[in-house]
């Protein structure tokens, strides 16, 4: 028998960092990839309901209508470990602009490759769905569904969920900029060279503690 019980606690704390900082509601999902063309999956229920016993193990290709996203993700891109959607309210605001969003501080670099609209609101209740939402994001650690929420991957739990923190606080600072006035945007290459001094190893175990910390 394989140990996942140190991965299903980490899964465990992604779910309630992601409710603690507002981030998501009731409804959410995170996936976290297993050997064997199988994940970590938690069912449709409260973050603040949850025991370490609702973190299931789902099969690819057996999955419920809500694992359909992880499944499409992680087949599409086999360097991605862990997939979280969320429901974070600014980054809600910002997918409905007419505007692509551009990064103007240190955690919005990150997101230098860009985040993609996958346009079509609604739940991802079809596997046709997932698939098309996989192919919008393409190589990017990001994306936004239209009036919905977001999508972030990483090669960790860790990294997935601080990557949603990131983006929901890189769309609060473009916001309030443009609410200011002419926001400066970083270019692409300041971006890239930016987001290695802050998303690096130290960094995020840094603010992964952080997180840890304001659970207990």
């Amino acid at each position: 028998m394989e140990d996942i019980s140190a991965l299903k606690e980490t899964f465990m704390q992604v779910c309630r960092i992601l409710s603690q900082e507002g981030l998501i509601s009731a409804q959410y999902y995170v996936g976290c990839r297993l050997p064997g063309n199988r994940m970590l999956f938690i069912r449709n229920m409260s973050p603040l309901l949850m025991t370490i016993d609702d973190v299931v193990t789902l099969k690819f290709g057996e999955e419920e209508s809500l694992g359909y996203l992880p499944v499409a993700i992680f087949t599409a891109r086999p360097d991605v470990q862990a997939v979280v959607h969320a429901h974070p309210p600014m980054s809600i605001a910002v997918s409905t602009l007419e505007e692509e969003f551009r990064p103007i501080h240190h955690y919005g670099s990150v997101f230098y490759r860009g985040v993609p609209v996958y346009d079509f609101p609604g739940q991802v209740n079809t596997r046709e769905k997932a698939t098309g939402i996989a192919q919008t994001l393409g190589n990017k650690d990001a994306l936004f569904l239209r009036g919905h929420g977001t999508v972030t991957v990483g090669a960790s739990l860790r990294d997935a969920c601080l990557l949603t923190i990131y983006l929901e606080e890189a769309a609060k600072m473009f916001h309030w900029a443009k609410a200011m006035g002419t926001p400066k945007y970083f270019s692409e290459d300041l971006s890239a060279e930016v987001a290695k001094q802050v998303f690096k190893e130290r960094s995020n175990q840094k603010a992964w503690n952080h997180y840890i910390a304001k659970l207990k």
